[in-house]
């Protein structure tokens, strides 16, 4: 935990930019910021636990608590004027201190609409947040493919964007990694009630988490945790018989969660449907030069005045550079951004006390998996001694290593 013109510096080092109130207030609600006035705060109700109680006799007691109820009630229906934030009951159309025209009915039927759709919901949280370089980057591809594919291609992006953001997709991609879900019951008891406790943890720690998370399971020898989407986190057995990381590793999925941060890939795979096109055309030339490079006609053509070997060379070797090329300039686009949610997770375990042992982690564990799950979950991660290096120096983690 720090103060807040130290949280403001370091957020400023990791983001290169000024945090906005919303983000100030989320770092306050998560713990991460002290606020200066909690001592104050402590000594009035010290006061007033020392004070000699005055018992209420019963009827005036039953007024109090009932003329709150009302009063809470009222509040729940009230509509709230955004210019001069005044309370306006009743079905009025227009504020009552300034006058202007109440739009709360259509704000929430528009944000009720935003929450139907993942894409929509990743987005708003994206502008929320000032992620503008997924919002360029989401933009610019589905206009190259509503453009050059007259609509069409556009909308097949849009809509398998949003089929990996559901439910659906990050079953489909939890199958590719091999997690399955947990159907004994004595798993379920040893698996998922550890979990959801973990889960309730995080909740009250002010992380913002979705109602249905599903824990799934994977083999794997080394302990770990992934999450999958925002709605899938997949833990591995051996993770179970190691409870000194379960938690850190659990409560590390969950801030990632918390920020949306695993709706980035499915986002990038997703409006990249022209470039997935490319790259299985420049698979299928790179075959076929490579073909043609090993066992094609080595004499020149009297018409061309070049051979079909030097000809799968070229389709060989040109393909591979185009296909590395692509590759590379989206990867370094998944870092720019995974790199940001990546230390925002790390400042967050530091925050709540896990520093340490998410240096061990990181460090010396971590380094041992070798999964397709890892892969894909940690995809533009930074590097273990940059992240170490982070949390040591900015965070005062004492860690010495191993």
């Amino acid at each position: 935990m720090m103060d807040k013109e130290q949280w403001i510096e370091i957020f400023k080092e990791i983001n290169d930019r000024v945090p906005t109130e919303e983000e100030i207030q989320a770092g306050v609600q998560s713990g991460e910021i002290i606020v200066s006035d909690l001592s104050a705060i402590s000594k009035v109700n010290d006061s007033e636990s020392n004070a000699t109680p005055q018992v209420q006799p019963q009827v005036e007691l039953n007024e109090y608590v009932s003329q709150n109820v009302v009063e809470i009630q009222n509040d729940q229906n009230a509509i709230f004027c955004n210019s001069c934030g005044t309370k306006n009951y009743g079905n009025n159309k227009q504020c009552s201190g300034c006058g202007k025209s109440l739009e709360q009915k259509d704000q929430n039927i528009i944000h009720s609409i935003i929450k139907r759709f993942n894409v929509l919901n990743y987005l708003k949280y994206c502008f929320d947040t000032q992620r503008w370089g997924i919002l360029i980057y989401f933009t610019i591809a589905i206009f190259l493919e509503t453009y050059y594919g007259e609509g069409i291609v556009g909308l097949i992006a849009l809509l398998f964007t949003e089929f990996l953001l559901s439910n659906t997709g990050q079953s489909l991609i939890c199958w590719i990694v091999g997690a399955k879900r947990i159907d004994r019951s004595d798993y379920q008891e040893k698996v998922q009630q550890p979990v959801n406790e973990i889960i309730q943890k995080a909740r009250q720690k002010g992380l913002n988490l979705p109602d249905n998370i599903e824990i799934r399971m994977i083999h794997n020898d080394v302990p770990a945790a992934y999450a999958i989407g925002m709605n899938k986190i997949i833990v591995t057995d051996s993770l179970l018989e190691n409870p000194y990381f379960l938690e850190p590793k659990i409560m590390f999925e969950l801030h990632r969660i918390h920020n949306m941060a695993p709706n980035l890939l499915p986002v990038v795979v997703g409006s990249n449907i022209i470039l997935i096109i490319v790259l299985l055309i420049l698979l299928i030339t790179t075959l076929f030069g490579g073909f043609k490079k090993n066992y094609g006609d080595s004499r020149n053509s009297f018409w061309s005045g070049s051979s079909e070997t030097k000809e799968g060379a070229i389709l060989f070797y040109g393909s591979i550079i185009l296909i590395v090329a692509l590759i590379s300039i989206c990867l370094l686009f998944v870092k720019s951004i995974v790199k940001r949610d990546a230390y925002l997770s790390d400042q967050y375990m530091a925050s709540i006390g896990f520093g340490e042992i998410h240096c061990y982690y990181i460090d010396t564990v971590s380094e041992e998996d070798g999964s397709l799950a890892k892969g894909y979950c940690e995809l533009g991660y930074p590097s273990k001694d940059k992240r170490i290096s982070i949390l040591q120096n900015n965070y005062h983690v004492r860690y010495t290593g191993v």
